[in-house]
């Protein structure tokens, strides 16, 4: 799985209070806690069309699998986006567009993206992460110093954090911040400048199933220990099968069990 690592500015993440769109349209969102039974109807379908219709080895989750398994795994570092009102292609839409769940990854400052999901017929996956993140940084904070005084959302998080997270859903925000110039000013929240990282996950309880062929003698030699997974004609890059393929192989941290 292609994994990426970026620096985050948490000056510039999302309010939740006021958001005027491209359109220039003004919408408010809230953020809570995620609620088991209640959310699952809404979260089910999305995460379908989201995860499980795009990447290869994503788990297919059942109704009881979000009721009784990941409500327990997450238990409160899951927030649910909520909008009270999105005007979509059949009029207005109100309930749960994004989802997101950070936990610390290797570092003080270093969180992994370890649940997300977003209605794109709704909202920008740029937006979603930057009201989220902003929101779940917070609640890290306050675990690490529960008597702060800290109130606010937001307020006194560390100025530099760094995100790892899935390598599609990074480049479907480079893609969101290409796609225009306003949109671009919204997406400040990455420090592209201070470059991407790879931090790939080569698995250990798989083996991608791909050409042995490219791979020269000596890259041969020093992958001998593939041959106990796959045949002579097994082994290309996790990159090189992707793109022959055509589907990205992602499990959700959620899902590691």
């Amino acid at each position: 799985t292609r994994w990426s690592v970026v620096t985050i500015n948490s000056s510039f993440l999302t309010s939740t209070k006021s958001i005027t769109t491209i359109n220039g349209d003004e919408l408010t969102y809230n953020i809570r806690n995620a609620s088991f039974p209640d959310d699952t109807t809404s979260l089910r379908p999305i995460h379908a069309k989201y995860s499980e219709q795009r990447f290869g080895g994503c788990i297919i989750r059942s109704d009881q699998y979000w009721n009784e398994y990941v409500s327990e795994e997450l238990g409160d570092s899951l927030f649910i986006l909520v909008a009270d009102s999105v005007e979509g292609d059949e009029g207005s839409f109100s309930g749960i567009v994004a989802w997101l769940s950070i936990r610390s990854r290797g570092g003080e400052n270093r969180y992994q993206l370890r649940e997300f999901g977003a209605d794109t017929e709704h909202i920008t996956t740029s937006l979603a992460l930057s009201m989220l993140l902003k929101f779940a940084f917070h609640a890290e904070q306050k675990k690490k110093n529960p008597t702060s005084a800290v109130e606010e959302v937001g307020d006194a998080v560390e100025e530099s954090l760094e995100l790892v997270l899935p390598s599609p859903i990074l480049e479907e925000v480079q893609e969101e911040k290409g796609s225009n110039k306003k949109e671009a000013e919204k997406i400040k929240f990455i420090d592209w400048d201070a470059g991407i990282e790879s931090d790939n996950d080569v698995g250990w309880m798989y083996r991608p199933i791909v050409h042995r062929g490219s791979m020269s003698n000596d890259e041969k030699e020093e992958n001998v220990e593939d041959k106990k997974y796959c045949n002579d004609d097994v082994n290309i890059s996790i990159k090189e099968w992707t793109n022959k393929k055509g589907v990205e192989h992602l499990i959700w941290p959620t899902d590691s069990f």
